[in-house]
């Protein structure tokens, strides 16, 4: 009997059993048996003969069953994808012009690759759902197996299914290897593997076998310790460690058909994933892979069906006239692939509008119309404007239909829609419409609710663009189809330049990899308030005389009423929660922040800035090598594993580089092993780092054991000399006011020294940090601050900051010279921070 699948509405469909009698019999015909000893048959002999029982045991039938029309995404097509179609979306760690440089350069044809890669990277940029999900011989290779299925039911649709065409380690180059165990997939979770582990290079370089499956069912194995294995190992060894935490494209698992049902089974009883085994199928003679189909449990379905849907939508081109066919074959890719990209329907209409249908949003794109940045997140943009009838172009013509002058954003849902329409092809019969009479003789009258947004029709729109040039003249097509092409090449490339704002523009320049990641932007957890930590800290701030501070900033208030009153329980519970913090205002994000990244724009900008700090990171410590723009590879350095690069920087630095586990509540990434940095800590390990670089050109520290000292004045909320701890340089002393200190300590750790910046010239100092304040300090303190570094003997300065020409600002350069005794020893641009500069004074 074939297995059901129930759908959420009581509707079924249904697979073939593992073991079909009819089907054994009609495809073995050879066979010498009743269809009642069948059955016993195949378990007796037939199964390790490798004859066919089952249709889904050969992968062209698994294939077959989903090219039906539904929406599937196919993982890993490389040169020879499995579908084809508009309801096809792909997704490979490549884009199209990668697979085809790689195709050529391993000899295959690059004429079968994909013209377009719908995602570049993994699953968790895909925001929609599919019918359907296949990949074959992709998930051996993946790290961490249970996130690989977690990420897969979360893009099905309730009654979706994930095909799988999983090689054999019997009949493949993995012969000799054991099979995978629950307990090894469990312990790849448990680290949150992004990249392969050595043990699966070492297997997967030096002890594989041949690949050929007809020798290997002929019991031809090859050796099972190749001659050459010494060299093979050394080969492994350098892979890995060369990586430096990049990924190495190996096998991590290793299946035959009943381990593979077996782990399954098990993660599901686990709770780990919400799929279930729907069919798992016998390798066929002569064949090294066997298939698979998992489909969402029941529990998992029932979430799904009732997860809140975006609005619909439906992408609706028109045809135009017949000068215009050259230009829609042009954008109609662009169209398609963003349709499939957030699961949204395409629809060509030949003539006018009056016949669109549905009840939710169309976007009405002109022939010549092309969508400019294929991660605009359409769905977010129209929530919230379910009472408008439209949104049209800020300026000029509304023509649609066969002229399709311009793109609108049209409710289906309200009653006026379709009048409308009407009422603007019928104005535009007798010429150009004028948009205000047009709305006035539609309205009669009465306000419309309709919007105008610049973010439609214009060259250089953040949306729906139009061609720069006529469309119809062979000048536009070219230019039409370059710009066309540059949306697909990139999903989230600008294809003209965006002249929005000059705040825009600013914002932009921020990025040192303009075509870089924006990783989902995560709240770090708040760890258990720690009351009597927080009372300790208050005695270290009365102390210090915390209670006679006057003039502090407005950040600090809230912070020192709870220390002049005593409450340790608030203050525990504001300092555990510091990345929400007033304090933390403009040093770990705090609450104004927070509110900002309400606004999904902002926090992809907040995201992809930190993501950009962190490839920076990587490249100034070494982990990355610097693209060239004049020759190389070019993009993908923006393109790696937050966790992949935050382990290669921990293994370059020789540290454990997690966050201080005493603040929580800061927004930032996630880095594996479920941590989240701020980009001011990525910062601040560069600070850190920087700091043991150039103590190594001081000759003679003054410290008895040699031991360089470290000062910072202005240390912000302590993260510097927290990474300095963690890289091995302890003796760190901070120079503040008792508040700012207060949280310093808490951050950095209650052992650190922390002195008033007016004992300064008493302290004994090496070495002197300042980052972000010294050019903005009123001009005689932060020339006190120089003379008393000078007094305390310090060596070198070292100096992070702004210079730009601004109201009270004095750039350190000029401090320096004015306050003497100090002259430049080196300067640069700083790595991680656009706009600052790094400068390192040394005693004259």
């Amino acid at each position: 009997m074939a297995e059901p699948i129930v759908s959420e509405d009581g509707g079924a469909s249904a697979l073939p059993p593992r073991f079909d009698p009819a089907f054994y019999l009609a495809t073995n015909p050879g066979l010498d048996v009743t269809p009642s000893e069948a059955e016993a048959h195949y378990h007796r002999e037939g199964r390790a003969r490798g004859l066919v029982a089952s249709p889904l045991a050969l992968r062209e039938n698994l294939v077959a069953m989903i090219a039906d029309g539904r929406s599937v995404l196919e993982i890993g097509p490389f040169c020879n994808p499995l579908l084809k179609g508009a309801s096809i979306a792909y997704l490979d760690v490549l884009d199209a012009g990668q697979l085809r440089a790689r195709a050529q350069a391993i000899g295959l044809d690059p004429a079968g690759c994909p013209d377009h890669v719908d995602y570049v990277g993994g699953l968790e940029q895909v925001r929609r759902r599919f019918d359907a999900v296949i990949s074959s011989h992709a998930i051996e290779h993946q790290p961490d197996l249970v996130h690989h299925l977690q990420q897969i039911e979360r893009i099905l649709e309730p009654d979706g299914l994930f095909c799988l065409i999983i090689p054999d380690k019997r009949y493949c180059l993995d012969h000799f290897l054991a099979e995978s165990t629950i307990a090894q997939v469990l312990q790849a979770h448990r680290e949150q593997r992004r990249t392969h582990s050595l043990a699966s290079i070492v297997e997967h370089v030096a002890l594989t076998t041949h690949n050929d499956s007809h020798r290997h069912w002929q019991g031809d194995h090859g050796d099972a310790v190749p001659t050459d294995r010494a060299a093979r190992l050394r080969k492994a060894m350098h892979d890995h460690d060369f990586a430096l935490g990049r990924y190495v494209d190996v096998h991590a698992w290793y299946f035959t058909p009943d381990r593979f049902a077996e782990i399954v089974e098990a993660l599901e009883a686990l709770g780990l994933i919400g799929l279930e085994l729907a069919g798992v199928y016998d390798t066929a003679h002569g064949r090294n892979e066997f298939c698979a189909v998992l489909r969402l449990s029941a529990e998992a379905r029932r979430i799904a069906a009732a997860a809140v849907r975006g609005p619909e939508i439906t992408l609706v081109q028109f045809a135009g006239k017949a000068e215009d066919a050259a230009a829609r074959l042009a954008t109609a890719p662009n169209i398609q692939a963003y349709a499939r990209r957030h699961g949204y329907r395409y629809a060509l209409a030949q003539a006018d509008a009056g016949s669109l249908s549905g009840a939710g949003w169309a976007v009405l794109f002109g022939p010549h119309h092309f969508v400019g940045d294929l991660d605009f997140d359409l769905a977010h943009y129209v929530r919230g404007r379910d009472g408008r009838l439209a949104v049209l172009p800020s300026e000029g013509d509304l023509a649609l239909g066969a002229w399709g002058m311009a793109p609108w954003l049209l409710n289906l849902g309200h009653a006026g829609a379709r009048r409308l329409v009407q009422t603007v092809e019928a104005a535009h019969d007798s010429g150009p419409a004028d948009p205000s009479a047009v709305l006035v003789r539609l309205s009669e009258g009465d306000a419309l609710s309709v919007d105008r947004d610049p973010q439609l029709g214009g060259r250089h729109a953040a949306f729906l663009r139009v061609a720069s040039a006529e469309p119809t003249s062979s000048a536009g097509l070219e230019a039409l189809a370059i710009a066309v092409k540059a949306s697909l090449a990139s999903a989230d490339e600008t294809i003209m330049p965006v002249r929005s704002t000059a705040g825009g523009d600013r914002w932009s320049a921020r990025y040192a990899h303009p075509h870089g990641l924006a990783p989902p932007l995560i709240e770090a957890p708040i760890p258990v308030p720690d009351v009597s930590a927080a009372a300790r800290l208050r005695t270290m701030w009365e102390a210090a005389g915390g209670a006679g501070e006057a003039e502090l900033p407005d950040r600090l208030r809230p912070v020192a009423a709870m220390l002049a009153t005593a409450e340790d329980e608030r203050l525990a519970e504001d300092l555990a929660a510091l990345g929400r913090s007033s304090a933390a205002q403009g040093l770990l994000g705090g609450d104004r922040q927070h509110a900002r990244a309400a606004d999904p724009a902002f926090a992809a900008k907040l995201s992809r800035w930190t993501y950009d700090k962190l490839v920076s990171l990587a490249e100034a410590v070494g982990c990355l090598r610097l693209e060239n723009p004049e020759g190389g590879p070019w993009g993908d350095n923006g393109r790696r594993d937050p966790a992949e690069l935050f382990a290669a920087i921990e293994s370059a630095l020789g540290a454990d580089l997690s966050p201080p586990s005493s603040i929580g509540a800061y927004l930032g990434i996630g880095v594996g092993r479920g941590r989240v940095i701020h980009m001011r800590m990525l910062d601040a390990i560069h600070a850190a780092w920087r700091m043991g670089q150039l103590a190594t050109q001081l000759e003679d520290p003054g410290a008895p054991d040699g031991a360089v000292h470290v000062g910072e004045v202005g240390a912000g909320i302590g993260l510097a000399a927290y990474y300095a701890r963690r890289l091995g340089q302890p003796r760190w002393t901070l120079f503040d006011e008792a508040t700012p200190a207060l949280l310093q300590r808490h951050v950095a750790g209650e052992a650190v020294a922390a002195m008033p910046v007016s004992q300064l010239a008493q302290a004994k100092i090496d070495l002197l940090l300042n980052c972000d304040s010294l050019p903005e300090l009123p001009r005689e303190s932060s020339l006190a601050i120089l003379r008393s570094a000078y007094a305390a003997g310090v060596g070198l300065i070292v100096s992070i900051n702004q210079e730009a020409p601004l109201p009270g600002v004095v750039p350190v350069s000029t401090l320096v010279a004015q306050a003497g005794g100090y002259a430049l020893a080196s300067r640069h641009r700083h790595w991680l921070r656009s706009g600052h500069v790094e400068e390192v004074f040394r005693r004259s």
